[in-house]
């Protein structure tokens, strides 16, 4: 009897914990799964859609909002406990990375962004490595990568999230120092 290797055996039991990431080899592909998911209310799947650089900011700024709650819930005064819990209980219940994304969608309103710009009316850009789908006041901006087109529109906003919540981290950091020095 052939024995297999372990990675092998695990893979074929648990095919739910595999990512379900597609490659599209177009902008439009990209933008037509793109759009039919925020139209289905599907922000788990729109998560699997972004860049990589996205995806880790996204990953960073769970990590970081994680460990936040974690500060505050165990050296931060009563008093001022559940306030700054609130601010990341989100980030304390999502099960993971596409999960928070999710969440996060949902507070921000990601998906109406998305469907707000539904129609291609246009394609700019190089096509090689970046283009921009617009439709009358809306525009969606792509990049390709080694994993096919992605949509990378919300680089910026979740790399502005994730350093803010880095700098939140240190102060809270402190804050939990300064409350644990003062009991």
């Amino acid at each position: 009897m052939r024995k297999l290797p372990w990675i092998v055996v695990l893979a074929s039991i648990s095919p739910g914990c595999r990512s379900k990431k597609v490659e599209f080899q177009t902008v439009e592909q990209a933008h037509g799964a793109l759009v039919a998911a925020a139209r289905a209310g599907d922000a788990a799947s729109l998560f699997e859609m972004v860049d990589r650089s996205t995806s880790w900011s996204v990953m960073s700024l769970l990590r970081a909002r994680q460990r936040i709650h974690a500060l505050v819930d165990q050296h931060y005064p009563a008093d001022r406990r559940a306030r700054e819990l609130r601010r990341t209980e989100a980030a304390a219940r999502a099960r993971n990375a596409k999960d928070y994304f999710a969440r996060l969608a949902a507070e921000q309103r990601l998906l109406q962004e998305i469907v707000a710009a539904g129609r291609i009316d246009a394609v700019e850009g190089d096509r090689k490595r970046e283009a921009t789908v617009r439709s009358a006041d809306h525009s969606l901006t792509f990049c390709r990568g080694d994993d096919g087109w992605r949509f990378c529109g919300w680089r910026e906003r979740f790399e502005r999230l994730k350093v803010r919540a880095s700098r939140d981290l240190l102060t809270v950091r402190e804050n939990a120092e300064t409350f644990q020095q003062g009991r």
